[in-house]
């Protein structure tokens, strides 16, 4: 991808489990912005990666996104095509939310040691 990535590009990133070793990658790449995954939420790398072609039509602009990430706005991809951006989508494909599982594992042993289930069904049959 470092090799591919164009000068002067703005790489907007969310693959938050299949990027972990992106900016390893991308150190040896042409001069390029980096805009990261700011952490917190969900979704929104393909919209930042909108507003950068929108602010800088005269670059490139490379979208890289996790799956589970970019279900939450795929309308970014309508907007991308209808206003004719000059956006590469690079879509890391590991067919699951990984990020939520690795939470999720890492508040399950609290939550049972707390004499709580994982998933609490009281709700259903009241």
């Amino acid at each position: 991808m470092a090799h591919l990535t164009p000068e002067y590009a703005i790489l907007s990133e969310e693959a938050i489990t299949s990027g972990l070793l992106l900016g390893v990658m991308m150190a040896k790449a042409r001069p390029h912005e980096h805009l990261p995954c700011t952490g917190g939420a969900i979704g929104q790398g393909l919209p930042v990666g909108v507003g950068a072609a929108i602010a800088c039509p005269d670059r490139k602009v490379v979208s890289v996104e996790g799956d589970g990430s970019a279900a939450y706005t795929m309308q970014a991809l309508w907007t991308m095509a209808r206003e004719k951006l000059d956006v590469t989508v690079v879509l890391c494909a590991n067919r699951s939310y990984s990020i939520l599982k690795i939470e999720l594992a890492r508040v399950a042993p609290r939550a049972q040691a707390r004499g709580r289930s994982r998933c609490s069904t009281s709700a259903a049959r009241t």
